[in-house]
């Protein structure tokens, strides 16, 4: 499967998915003037993806800062890689997030939850 390679920039995360090397990361600040236009090439690649997913996924965030539309985003992002699990994968989440920003936090606590996905949390 192709890598997806996404250069950060000032309104949108970097993007390395490369299945062949087990690296999903996302990283930066993500406020694209239209969420939804970003993320919908992400989303197919993660949907094309979990078809035939390597046995063990760790997707690591490190997000900055998100506004809510890329929240929602972010947590369809996560939601496509669950269907990962249902055809076998193991998969957990590493969130990384500046230990004085309480808001990333609860962004991943609650993606967890929601999600029932294992979540890994790591504060810098």
């Amino acid at each position: 499967m192709n890598k997806l390679s996404l250069e950060e920039t000032d309104n949108t995360p970097k993007i390395l998915f490369d299945a062949d090397n087990g690296v999903f990361e996302i990283s930066g600040v993500s406020i694209p003037e239209d969420s939804v236009s970003f993320y919908n090439p992400i989303l197919d690649w993660v949907n094309e993806y979990v078809k035939n997913p390597n046995s063990k996924i760790n997707l690591k965030c490190k997000i900055d800062y998100c506004n809510t539309s890329s929240s929602k985003q972010v947590f369809n992002l996560i939601s496509s890689f669950k269907q990962s699990m249902e055809n076998g994968a193991e998969f957990v989440v590493t969130w990384e997030y500046d230990a004085s920003d309480d808001d990333m936090l609860f962004l991943g606590k609650s993606f967890s939850e929601l999600t029932n996905i294992p979540f890994e949390f790591y504060s810098y």
